[in-house]
């Protein structure tokens, strides 16, 4: 019989032990079971009474325990995939902001090479195609203005 109270209150000390352990934030909660486990240990109840209060405060705090496992992994997942989305449009930026300068880039240098071609010291495929591309394109917005001038003068008169 000895044995068994023993035996009891070293469970109830391990489950008052797990309890304190996973359970910080419900600091209230654990002071309430622990006074009244205590409580119960001093007075002189059966040991199977005991037992039973041991084993629910450690299913208790099993419970307790896994819910807020849970609660951690989810959290956890939930701040990885956030990051690995943070990465990728941070690399996603940078891959466009790369692309669009390569493009400006490629557009400068066929500016540059379309001024070069009109002071003809270099005559490429490529510099002879934007010149005839932008006199063309020069000469159709000159065109176009000047359609769009006498539209506008032809209104006004």
């Amino acid at each position: 019989m000895l044995f068994r109270l023993a035996l009891s209150q070293s469970s109830l000390r391990l489950s008052s032990c797990f309890l304190i352990f996973f359970s910080r934030s419900c600091s209230v909660w654990v002071f309430f079971s622990t006074l009244s486990s205590s409580s119960l240990m001093r007075s002189s109840a059966s040991s199977s009474l005991l037992l039973m209060l041991s084993i629910e405060f450690f299913m208790a705090v099993m419970s307790f325990f896994i819910s807020s496992w849970f609660l951690f992994i989810s959290s956890w997942f939930f701040f990885i995939s956030s990051w690995f989305l943070h990465i990728l449009l941070n690399w996603s930026s940078i891959f466009f902001i790369h692309l669009m300068t390569i493009t400006l880039n490629s557009f400068s240098d066929r500016l540059l090479a379309s001024i070069a071609s009109i002071s003809f010291t270099s005559f490429s495929d490529d510099a002879c195609f934007s010149l005839i591309f932008g006199l063309v394109l020069c000469f159709t917005m000159i065109s176009l203005l000047k359609v769009f001038g006498y539209v506008v003068l032809s209104l006004l008169h």
